[in-house]
């Protein structure tokens, strides 16, 4: 009775360990947004080019820097993820913020063990 008392512990430490590296893979994928130049893995059905090139089109900040001789620069806030939900061991939500008030849900599907990209949606200001 131990032993299966402690295997069922042991299966759960492995899927919670799984749980937290796919949390990380996805949380990559969706910060290489923020680099307007790289690539964005997706899956073959992704359809979302107004909403990737909205994404990528927002408004860049100006940053100071107020040292002597300082330099200004462009840059565009980051893309952060709030929450992942998984839905299915391939298939996650992940709601995001985009300019620190522009909600964005993220819908990821695991294929070739690589999480990409299958839908992005714009969701109303609150």
């Amino acid at each position: 009775m131990k032993s299966v008392i402690l295997l069922s512990f042991l299966a759960v430490g492995a899927v919670w360990a799984d749980e937290s590296s796919d949390r990380a893979a996805i949380e990559k994928v969706i910060a290489t947004l923020n680099n307007r130049n790289a690539a964005i893995e997706h899956t073959a059905d992704f359809d979302n080019s107004f909403e990737l090139a909205r994404l990528r089109e927002l408004r860049p900040v100006l940053t100071i820097s107020h040292q002597p001789w300082g330099e200004a620069s462009f840059r565009t806030w980051p893309i952060t993820v709030v929450r992942i939900r998984f839905i299915t061991l391939d298939v996650a939500t992940a709601d995001a913020v985009a300019e620190q008030t522009l909600p964005v849900l993220f819908v990821l599907q695991k294929s070739e063990d690589r999480w990409k990209i299958a839908s992005i949606r714009f969701l109303a200001a609150q």
